[in-house]
């Protein structure tokens, strides 16, 4: 019984044993899947312990931890760090220097290097262009530029060697130990003299100390800028950049300003013949080629160059670097724009014209000379031919052709024209055929061409300046015609300037042309078509005269009546001949404004002068070693003698008057006197307000004739008292029913002039100049006198009757203006060679008279002059795709006084905006509000400045549709429509997938993304958006989204461990017109809200909204884990080791119940 009960100890204490061993091993293999688990759990935390920026599952290397967006920064913000200047080139210098200590390069945003050298990001590389780039050349390049010291003063480079020699060749750079540095050089220096001898680092030099040590501010110096010291015998220290002086500096900048001055006032671009290169331009420059031309641009330095043309197609680009090779490909206005990295832009501008436009060239051989026609090939086109012959004495018009010349002639030169004041004439028929058929060929609508007539050898009398005439056979007359030198038009003759054996001049048509060289011109001759001389004692001054000639002028508005003078064959004599007035207009530098001119002129009547003349005699005086007609101060005698030029007295004696010259001035003078013989005669005159007296006869005697020869002194002053006997009235001057007055500018009153608004009537009373000058006509009659000298001697002399007139007695010059906006006004777009009669033409007065003598009256010409309205028009178009035109937009157009004009929507074309009639001058467009899903730039893109002014710019062109009226076409100007951009509304979105709770980020989601319905059976996925996979959990980036638009993101795949929803199809509704942020994009669909938040990012340059939409899904069974294998392999031993527990467990149980042998 003991042995049997040993026996089942033995038996239980080795089952204990083995369950002993049992738990060990379940306690171990739990342990151990608990392990497995946590580990894998924290696998993926502990490989992304630091964030990487490369975007990439890889074997992370040292370029994937920089971060690129950090310590970024933008030129507002590193233009906040800098200091207020003072003007002193060197102190500002110093001063933005001094405000950079401290700055360091960037740890965390950085370039990685072949030789694994970290360059990190500086604000100085940003600016320059090379972000990650050696930046002590920058950083100096930085602080000259922000203390205003340009490269056109002072060259900039970020390779210090590179920039050491170019400042050698400028002379402005010194070696080391040959020069006595100062604050506010620059330092250049070798500090990598091992590797080589280089310059490799620069710096400003702030001190010099006496002992010869230099304090420098340097950049990259240990990834910061600080102050370094170095001793003037250092070796590293190789030389020193020298600014130039303040003074210096300012005639550089004024050089520049004048450069850029004369730039601005090139009125248009050069025209380049066709098939040709035309040189080079800069930025800020333009250009006219043809089709196939090349032009070069030369652009500014700097790093990753980029060209652009917009818009595209009218040209090639060739771009090399810096510079650009454009070839001409399709007419049109093109805009090349230069970009360099660190984001400075220039823009050149290029226009390409079509073959119709291209300059056509013509020649026709003459018997000694050449004749050449440029113009457009429009007109001279395929089949016209150029034909010239001379036109001398045999040709039976020759005569009144030469006739016609000689007049214009005449009244250009004020002078005598006949054939011996000719060095040179010669005359030649001009004329075209075509597709040589018979008779003259006249192009239609308006000609210009260029006439180029070129000598073999130069002719004998050749100038320097010769006379062109132009005249044509009409109805039987010789008839003027338009010659111009380019800048200014004459009718009939206009001087030339030549070149060489070469005189050019433009017209309109062809005929006969005479090129002519006076005598008098032979040492040069005149300006020809500068101002106009003016004469001797007329109130109009050079600034009067200063526009007409002047290509900048208003001289094209005038039709007829335009100042050529004031000599006498430019006015009109009255019909009793005692005055002649002229009325011109005189062009000025504005528009529609003009000066007007009246003169008069008043004939000098001698006879009413002596016979109304107050006269003196004395019995005796001290006067008898005087000459006659000597001017004396006070009238002397022993006894006054009663005088008069009427019959009151018994003796009487006759008196001829001559002039200094010998020229009868008066004859048949009768004097009485009341007593007394030899009598002493004086004549009183008005020396301003200052009596004197002419001798005019001594010891006369009864019934005597007597000759006077008068001094000039004396002579003058008669001259000058006979004007004043000049009784003008008044002149009433009406203004045009079109001219509107504005102000009195000068002349010769008795009274201001008034001007009655009601009845627009100008009341002008003339004040008579106190000396005229005075104009002499010989005549042809002549006169032997006769009479006794002082000497006793009888002489004989033959004289000259002449008529003599006060030139420009009186004068007066206002200021009128053109009244384009009255209701009524016919511009002159389509006429701009309007004539007189024409309903583009208006007078500039309805009367203008003067009253005169008696009740007398003179009508004074009327002169005409034409004007211009203008037409804005503009196309609204996207920025990105200008063949889509936009309704809806509203503007506001301004005028400098404020005045505002209506800008309206064509009706039956989209995107077309107009304003029409408006004057000439300067307007602001504003855009008041964008069409639907387009946004307002606020920033000041939004206003535009049109300068709409044919004077300013006669390349403006009649509207196609509204031929009356010039049309603006603005700075890109495609098929005479400008076009104004609008940029979308832009909107971005950032998907996410999370899980519901929208804190964890899922990967492995699939998606495509769609811009229609995708259960439309043609539906395709957006470009690049299919099949696309999470990753970090972002479904996509940066998505641009437009207004009004539907998108469809549809769920393909779950991210493991989570279910795939119910409505996989997630829509996001784009609505800008909502100004909600968060209503601007609607979210349904998927397993639940979508959580969307917004925020601002710049992207492409522009500060957006970009919205943040993260989309959630359900978990399923399993839970995924990031990084890990998955829950199959646990959940598998989790099982097994159930399994095995439920095995042990039953075996336990069934042994338990077995009866043992020894119970038996």
């Amino acid at each position: 019984m003991e042995k049997k009960m040993l026996k089942q100890e033995n038996k239980f204490l080795q089952r204990q044993k083995k369950r002993k061993r049992w738990y060990r091993a379940v306690s171990i293999l739990s342990c151990f899947v608990v392990f497995c688990t946590v580990y894998a759990l924290i696998l993926p935390a502990i490989t992304m312990e630091k964030q990487t920026y490369c975007g990439e599952e890889h074997t992370h290397t040292l370029a994937c931890y920089s971060n690129p967006d950090a310590d970024v920064e933008t030129a507002e913000q590193w233009e906040s760090t800098l200091p207020t200047l003072t003007g002193n080139l060197s102190d500002d210098f110093l001063l933005v220097a001094d405000s950079q200590i401290g700055y360091q390069e960037s740890q965390l945003n950085y370039e990685v290097m072949d030789d694994d050298i970290i360059k990190g990001y500086t604000r100085y590389g940003d600016w320059y262009g090379e972000p990650y780039g050696d930046w002590s050349g920058m950083f100096v390049s930085f602080c000259l530029n922000y203390a205003n010291i340009s490269r056109e003063i002072f060259p900039y480079d970020a390779d210090c060697q590179s920039w050491a020699d170019a400042l050698s060749q400028c002379g402005m750079y010194e070696e080391a130990g040959d020069y006595a540095p100062k604050a506010g050089d620059i330092v250049f220096l070798n500090e990598n003299a091992e590797d080589n001898e280089d310059i490799d680092h620069a710096g400003i030099v702030k001190n010099v100390s006496e002992d010869g040590n230099l304090t420098v501010v340097e950049g990259d110096c240990e990834d910061e800028v600080r102050c370094s010291t170095y001793a003037l015998s250092d070796d590293s220290v190789k030389g020193y950049g020298i600014l130039p002086t303040d003074e210096s500096t300012e005639k550089a900048v004024e050089s520049t300003a004048e450069t850029d001055l004369g730039d601005e006032e090139q009125e248009e671009p050069s025209v380049i013949d066709t098939f040709a290169d035309a040189g080079s331009i800069s930025a800020g420059e333009s250009v006219q080629i043809h089709i196939g031309n090349t032009v070069t641009l030369k652009g500014k330095s700097g790093k990753k160059h980029t060209w652009t043309a917009n818009p595209a197609g009218c040209v090639t680009i060739q771009a090399n670097d810096a510079s650009a090779v454009i070839t001409g490909t399709t007419s049109g206005t093109v805009t090349v724009t230069h970009t360099t990295q660190k984001g400075g832009s220039e823009t050149f501008t290029i226009v390409v014209l079509s073959a119709e436009d291209a300059a056509q060239k013509i020649s026709a051989k003459g018997s000694t000379y050449t004749v050449t026609v440029k113009g457009k090939k429009s007109v001279l086109s395929d089949g016209v031919t150029l034909h010239v012959e001379d036109f001398d004495k045999t040709e039976e018009d020759y005569p009144a052709y030469y006739q016609a010349l000689t007049e214009d002639m005449e009244d250009a030169t004020s002078g005598t024209i006949s054939n011996d004041s000719f060095a040179f004439l010669k005359m030649y028929h001009i004329y075209l055929t075509k597709d040589g058929q018979e008779g003259e060929y006249v192009p239609d609508g308006n000609v210009n061409l260029q006439v180029t007539i070129t000598y073999d050898t130069p002719p004998d009398g050749w100038s320097k300046v010769n006379w062109v005439g132009h005249y044509k056979k009409k109805n039987g007359a010789i008839s003027k015609e338009p010659v111009s030198d380019g800048n200014s038009t004459s009718t009939g003759v206009k001087q030339i300037k030549v070149s060489g054996n070469s005189i050019t001049f433009h017209i309109q048509s062809f005929s006969v042309f005479s090129v002519a060289a006076l005598s008098t011109d032979s040492s040069g001759g005149s300006s020809g078509g500068g101002t106009v001389a003016k004469s001797d004692g007329s109130i109009l001054n050079d600034d009067n005269l200063r526009w007409i000639g002047n290509a900048k002028s208003n001289e094209w508005q005038i039709v007829d009546g335009e100042y050529a003078g004031n000599k006498a064959s430019d006015k009109i004599t009255s019909e009793d001949e005692k005055v002649r007035v002229q009325k011109n207009v005189i062009p000025t530098g504005v528009e529609n404004e003009f000066l007007v001119y009246l003169s008069v002129d008043t004939k000098q009547l001698f006879s009413d002068f002596f016979a109304s003349a107050e006269y003196q005699a004395t019995t005796s005086n001290n006067y008898h070693d005087q000459n006659l007609g000597t001017v004396v101060n006070a009238m002397t005698g022993n006894e006054k003698v009663q005088v008069s030029g009427k019959p009151q007295y018994d003796r009487l004696a006759k008196f001829t008057i001559l002039s200094a010259d010998a020229e009868l001035l008066a004859e048949d003078v009768t004097l009485y006197w009341s007593q007394a013989n030899n009598v002493t005669f004086y004549l009183k005159v008005k020396d301003g307000s200052i009596d004197k007296y002419v001798l005019i006869g001594v010891e006369v005697k009864k019934d005597s004739g007597n000759v006077v020869m008068l001094s000039e002194e004396a002579e003058q002053l008669i001259m000058s008292n006979v004007a004043q006997m000049a009784a003008l009235n008044q002149v009433t001057d009406t203004m045009g029913d079109y001219v509107d007055f504005i102000s009195f500018v000068s002349g010769n009153c008795s009274t201001a002039p008034s001007y009655n608004k009601e009845t627009r009537t100008l009341t002008w009373i003339p004040a008579v100049k106190a000396n005229p000058e005075i104009d002499k006509v010989r005549l042809d009659e002549s006169k032997t006198v006769t009479w006794t000298d002082h000497n006793g001697n009888v002489q004989t002399q033959t004289v000259h009757k002449y008529t003599s007139w006060a030139l420009n007695t009186t004068e007066l010059v206002y200021k009128v203006r053109l009244a384009v906006g009255r209701e009524g006004f016919s511009s002159a777009a389509s006429n701009l060679n309007s004539k007189v009669g024409d309903k583009e033409s208006y007078q500039v007065n309805a009367s203008a008279v003067l009253s005169y003598g008696g009740g007398s009256k003179m009508s004074f010409p009327v002169p005409y002059v034409r004007g211009l309205l203008y037409d804005l028009q503009f196309e609204k178009v996207d920025k990105k795709d200008h063949t889509k035109k936009l309704s809806g937009a509203m503007f506001e157009l301004t005028d400098t006084s404020g005045n505002t004009y209506t800008v309206t929507e064509d009706s039956k074309q989209t995107g077309l905006y107009r304003v029409v009639d408006l004057p000439w001058g300067t307007y602001t467009l504003t855009e008041k509000s964008p069409p639907s899903g387009y946004q307002l730039n606020t920033d000041g893109s939004n206003l535009w400045t049109a300068d709409i002014c044919y004077t300013a710019d006669r390349s403006m062109q009649s509207d196609s549709d509204r031929t009356q009226n010039m049309i603006f076409t603005g700075n890109n100007s495609q098929d005479q429509l400008w076009q104004i951009e609008n940029e979308k509304i832009q909107l971005y979105v950032d998907l996410f997938k999370t899980d519901m709770t929208y804190a964890y980020l899922l990967d492995g989601a699939g998606f495509s993304i769609y811009d229609c319905d995708p259960s439309q059976q043609d539906a395709v996925p957006m470009t690049g958006l299919d099949n696309i996979s999470t990753r970090n959990g972002v479904i996509v980036d940066n998505l641009a989204v437009e207004n009004g638009k539907t998108y469809y993101i549809v769920e393909t795949k779950a991210p493991e461990g989570y279910q795939l929803p119910d409505n996989p199809v997630v829509t996001l509704t784009v609505n800008t017109d909502n100004t909600t942020a968060s209503g601007q994009i609607a979210v349904t669909g998927g397993a639940g809200t979508a959580e969307v938040t917004s925020e601002k990012q710049t992207i492409d340059g522009l500060e957006v909204a970009v919205y943040q939409i993260k989309i959630p899904n359900n978990p399923g069974v399993a839970l995924p884990k990031t990084g890990g294998t998955g829950t199959l392999p646990y959940t598998l031993s989790g099982l097994g080791i159930i399994l095995i527990a439920f095995m042990y467990g039953y075996l336990k149980k069934r042994r338990q119940k077995t009866p043992t042998n020894d119970a038996a």
